[in-house]
């Protein structure tokens, strides 16, 4: 594929979109999943719509905990299958959006020499399990053969080990993704909502959504529909004999300044109260410690951390570091609901000893559902649907043999925390760039531009808020007749603690 960005203007997809008869794909859903499933179908020389009902990632798919990893904490509950999976998506990640990915070094402290021989020896299995895609060697390091040891609370610390993983900008890696559909020849549309589908006599689908900007209502056809829009899914979802069941967790994280851990190394908290793991990571500039895996019984419930999140957090963050972040250091809060596809043998477990397997089902209405999985193996997800679709003769188009690269190599500089897309310009420069992403990259919201345009509101809510103002004025001055400044105000609150939301 080639290098260099892609973009068709909102605008102009609408146009597109109005006069394509029918599609051979209409995907529901523009997080990892939905993305990387429109994008290998595109690739293999399908017609594909992408339709997301807000903005691409605005969901759990950028509220994650940054990593592409195999998840060190699934050995113990004995999902290899998982691990080794993962740990083969996550080079294909790092090799292919080295802009947006890099390796990172892990230091995981030992307080026993109990402990220690335990964590080498799971550290030791991940690493033989990643095989030649290993990123570096498993190691003991002694307390004085690493400065951010220096950091850590010093009673009874033995050392660490030190292994490599995988770490990304998520809404980045996203927005990416989208761009590449569009090179392959497929469209996006965000802030699309699906209202109903219904499926044609003969075959194929009738799907009406709604353009939310404007709020008219618009009728498309398709031959294959797949609903990849995780806790979100639809009516049409159901069939008794074939849908999972599902659980909903909520993974709060905080960010505070990077004074917390000034290290390019993140740390793993091997244990916390609930039997999890914390990570303390240096994110743009940032500490960002997370995450939480509480069970939710609604996707509201789970779009907040609660107060019980944050202390949790804060709480187990102190017993490691020697300088521990108080409510008043956060810079702002945030949480992703993770969908769960729960096992058939796990009635009596919660969804923190859950693995991240997916599932993938035809609903009664013959609209393909895919639930579950992780960013890392979002590739492995969109592949499998794919082939599901085509198994079921749903999706006859293209050629199945194509695609295996899967994602243009992301042009930029390598992973840079001063990047415009991580904290937007200043001055006269921010209007410049805030028209930049209203006619390339579909930014409608003054959310889009400052959540995932840039990164800002999931860095430093206050600050967010305080550009805000400024964003909307150049999103009307390119014609965005209602860029949302009251609706993000609002949202600035939501990433701080109750105690220090702004009036």
């Amino acid at each position: 594929m080639a290098a260099s960005n892609h973009f068709i203007p909102r605008t102009e997809a609408l146009r597109i979109c109005a006069d394509a008869g029918v599609w051979d794909l209409l995907v529901i859903g523009g997080g990892a999943t939905g993305l990387g499933v429109a994008l290998h179908a595109a690739a293999q020389g399908c017609r594909v719509l992408l339709l997301e009902a807000c903005d691409y990632a605005a969901g759990t798919s950028s509220h994650s905990t940054k990593l592409l990893h195999g998840g060190v904490r699934y050995l113990a509950q004995g999902h290899w299958g998982l691990v080794r999976d993962a740990l083969r998506e996550r080079q294909t990640v790092l090799t292919n959006a080295s802009a947006v990915a890099r390796s990172l070094e892990f230091l995981v402290p030992a307080y026993s020499g109990g402990q220690a021989l335990k964590y080498l020896a799971g550290l030791g299995l991940y690493q033989f399990l990643a095989g030649a895609r290993s990123l570096g060697a498993t190691r003991w390091l002694s307390v004085q053969a690493h400065p951010a040891l220096s950091l850590l609370q010093p009673r009874g610390l033995r050392g660490a080990i030190r292994y490599v993983d995988g770490q990304f900008d998520d809404a980045a890696l996203a927005l990416a993704l989208r761009s590449a559909i569009e090179q392959n020849g497929g469209l996006t549309l965000n802030h699309a909502p699906v209202i109903d589908v219904q499926s044609i006599t003969g075959g194929g689908f009738e799907v009406r959504w709604r353009n939310a900007l404007t709020g008219t209502e618009h009728m498309t056809r398709a031959a294959c529909v797949v609903d990849a829009t995780g806790g979100w899914l639809g009516p049409w979802r159901s069939d008794a004999g074939a849908e999972p069941a599902i659980e909903l967790s909520r993974g709060s994280h905080l960010v505070v300044d990077a004074s917390f851990w000034p290290h390019d190394q993140g740390l793993l908290i091997p244990e916390t109260r609930d039997g999890r793991v914390l990570f303390v990571l240096p994110w743009h500039g940032h500490t960002l410690i997370g995450t939480t895996d509480v069970p939710v019984q609604s996707l509201r419930q789970g779009q907040r951390p609660t107060d019980a999140d944050i202390d949790f957090i804060l709480t187990e963050v102190s017993r490691y570091l020697r300088r521990s972040p108080k409510r008043s250091d956060i810079t702002s809060v945030w949480a992703g609901v993770r969908t769960i596809v729960k096992p058939k043998s796990s009635q009596a477990l919660n969804t923190s000893e859950m693995g991240r397997e997916h599932a993938i089902w035809t609903s009664s209405s013959g609209v393909v559902c895919v639930a579950g999985g992780k960013w890392t193996t979002y590739r492995l997800m969109a592949e499998q649907v794919v082939a599901h679709c085509r198994r079921s003769a749903l999706l006859r188009t293209g050629d199945a043999g194509r695609g295996t690269q899967h994602l243009a190599l992301i042009s930029g500089k390598a992973f840079a925390p001063d990047s415009p897309s991580r904290c937007p310009p200043q001055g006269e420069a921010l209007s410049r760039w805030v028209v930049e992403q209203v006619r390339d990259n579909q930014a409608c919201t003054v959310e889009d531009v400052l959540a995932r345009r840039s990164r800002l509101l999931l860095l430093d809510a206050r600050q967010a808020g305080r550009l805000a103002p400024a964003v909307d004025a150049a999103m009307r001055s390119v014609g965005v007749a209602n860029p949302g400044l009251e609706e993000f105000q609002a949202l600035v609150n939501q990433h701080l603690p109750q105690d220090q939301l702004l009036s």
